[in-house]
């Protein structure tokens, strides 16, 4: 087989037994009690030190040379001081008692431990890495040298600090699904696709020199546009690190059954393009309709379109869908290859006459060879796309959240539910992206 047919198609993992998964979040860690504070004892009076007597007054008319009996008019050198005497200005103030902090145990003497060397820096490899909790490192399982015997606390005030982008990620998805519920009919979509936001004139990436790290772009950006895409080298480097972790968390499954499973698919799909008439559009649901508005005026296509997907082994239509695109977050990430765009959509079933539908004039299929990968309430989707009649070739990456229990902690967030898992749910969309734009850069 050559390298381009290999790039051509999919490689899924190995196919994995049929097991249970649990998808269960731990609960957060309660709050300890603060240390109590350390002070220190007032130090001791400083000993009296007499004034130095004054110099002798210089005759400045004299001559500056010296006779050699005038050297032998000088006194004798001082003596030495007898060895192991403290000069009086290197003595301590504290005297001779030991040096002590109050509410801590006598000293104990011990055998003297040697002095360990500082250790190399750990390599940049995501598995060496520290886990996050709410987008911030997680405390090490053994505490430094000073706090040993008493514990680890995540901050001064015993909180995980939120990550400041996530926490405006997930603001912006409860202000939009959490205030208007989805029209009868619709479903809410929450999905992030891995790409490039561009400068519209020159095509060239966004660049920004006084930025050096991840930026939430403001809205209403309009000199630039977000491709949703990848080169077949990134493709294939994250199609081969999906299949890895979808292996390593099978063997670990095996050995643990507690472990959760990576589910994978590997549906072969074409996708077609209908324009819906006046006449269909009539019988959408109105609350839809007045989303499908305000998405116009936002700079959305105004026309509704639906989307047919046929599964191309057996041929059989597997969904009729309208999607409607309700708001967008990009990320600027100038740290790796990719940048990152945030969407939330509504996607509403067509069940109507096929007579509504008018296939569009630049309709010329894509099939979809896409292998699905899904861990907990998060699907990655990895998808070659090929046009018909082009030799057009898309690799695109998204990931999903299960909507569904997102809007149940929403709710329980509504009840002032102090367990509620949205921000958890949140951190986990941002991450899986965050890890993935790191593992697909090539540069």
């Amino acid at each position: 087989m050559s390298h381009q047919d290999s790039l051509d198609r999919q490689v899924e993992p190995p196919q994995p037994p049929l097991l249970s998964s649990s998808t269960s979040m731990s609960s957060m860690h309660e709050h300890q009690t603060l240390t109590d504070q350390l002070t220190r004892q007032s130090p001791a009076p400083l000993p009296v030190v007499a004034p130095r007597e004054p110099s002798p007054h210089i005759d400045t008319q004299s001559s500056l040379k010296r006779s050699a009996s005038h050297l032998s008019d000088t006194k004798p050198p001082p003596q030495k001081r007898p060895r192991g005497v403290i000069p009086r200005w290197a003595q301590s103030a504290r005297g001779n008692r030991p040096l002590r902090f109050i509410d801590t145990p006598q000293h104990n003497p011990r055998p003297r431990q040697q002095i360990q060397q500082r250790p190399p820096p750990l390599p940049q490899n995501e598995t060496t890495l520290a886990p996050r909790q709410n987008g911030n490192p997680v405390p090490a399982q053994h505490a430094p040298p000073q706090a040993q015997g008493q514990g680890w606390e995540s901050s001064i005030a015993n909180v995980v600090p939120f990550e400041n982008l996530t926490r405006k990620v997930c603001d912006w998805i409860i202000s939009i699904i959490a205030v208007r519920p989805a029209p009868v009919g619709s479903t809410w979509e929450i999905e992030a696709k891995v790409g490039t936001i561009r400068n519209r004139q020159s095509g060239e990436r966004y660049s920004n020199p006084d930025v050096d790290s991840e930026v939430l772009m403001r809205e209403g950006t309009r000199n630039t546009r977000f491709e949703s895409s990848m080169n077949e080298d990134q493709h294939r480097i994250l199609n081969v690190y999906l299949n890895g972790l979808t292996e390593a968390a099978l063997k670990a499954r095996l050995q643990d059954p507690s472990r959760i499973e990576i589910l994978y698919n590997h549906p072969k799909e074409n996708d077609e393009f209908y324009e819906l008439s006046h006449e269909g559009k009539a019988q959408l649901n109105p609350d839809l309709q007045g989303w499908i508005h305000e998405a116009a005026g936002r700079g959305h296509r105004r026309e509704v379109r639906v989307r047919r997907t046929t599964n191309k082994v057996t041929g059989e239509v597997t969904a009729q869908i309208i999607k409607t695109r309700v708001a967008d977050k990009e990320i600027y990430n100038p740290d790796f290859d990719f940048d990152f765009r945030i969407s939330i959509s509504l996607e509403t079933r067509w069940e109507g006459a096929k007579e509504h539908l008018t296939q569009v004039a630049e309709n010329r299929g894509r099939n979809k060879d896409r292998v699905s990968y899904r861990h907990m309430i998060y699907q990655v989707d990895l998808t070659q796309v090929t046009y018909e009649g082009s030799d057009r070739k898309d690799h695109e990456l998204e990931v999903e959240v299960a909507t569904e229990s997102l809007k149940q902690e929403i709710e329980r967030l509504r009840r002032n539910d102090a367990n509620n898992q949205v921000e958890r749910m949140v951190t986990g969309l941002v991450d899986n992206v965050r890890l993935l734009c790191r593992k697909g850069s090539v540069g």
